[in-house]
């Protein structure tokens, strides 16, 4: 029986917390109006009303790999769209493809979930962060990381799998995608 109570009593206490959650409050309206303020601004990539939203003492710190960005930097990246949330959509659908190295041997990006997903030739699977449009963000230290090259276009015409200075390999974008 003293179970079975313990058991209700923890039930209403969530209810309560779900209930009492849901109610709005002038904190979580102002932090409501604040978030989109700053979506706003990343999508228009507006530097000027981003820097108003950011502290001097900004700093972003990459969980993939523990890199750290000043607000500087992160306000550059951020008004050329390569803020890591939210992505840009059209910037990074452009690397979309297959990039053939050998016969039997590809690199697949796909657009999957709200970001780009990199199918390795080894079959590994991972989402990849672009740090500038020619190069991935390190994934993790000696996994090497993506560089692209880019055509008159702005869009990839191949990629290579590079780990410190040496290229692993090199793999040209497949025009049969239908993704160019």
């Amino acid at each position: 029986m003293r179970n079975a109570r313990i058991a209700a009593f923890a039930w209403f206490v969530t209810i309560a917390l779900f209930i009492g959650g849901a109610v709005a409050t002038p904190a979580t309206s102002a932090i409501e109006e604040v978030e989109q303020r700053l979506v706003t601004a990343l999508d228009a990539r507006d530097r000027p009303a981003l820097e108003k939203l950011l502290t001097d003492h900004f700093n972003w710190i990459h969980a993939s790999d523990g890199r750290v960005d000043t607000r500087d930097a992160w306000l550059a990246n951020a008004a050329r769209g390569m803020a890591l949330w939210p992505l840009d959509l059209a910037l990074h659908q452009r690397y979309v493809g297959d990039y053939i190295i050998s016969a039997d041997r590809r690199l697949v990006l796909a657009w999957e979930d709200g970001g780009l997903q990199a199918t390795f030739p080894n079959g590994a699977r991972t989402q990849i962060f672009l740090a500038s449009p020619t190069e991935e963000a390190s994934r993790t230290t000696g996994a090497g990381r993506l560089k692209f090259t880019l055509g008159e276009d702005g869009r990839p015409v191949a990629a290579s799998l590079v780990r410190g200075d040496q290229e692993v390999w090199r793999a040209k974008r497949s025009m049969e995608t239908g993704n160019q």
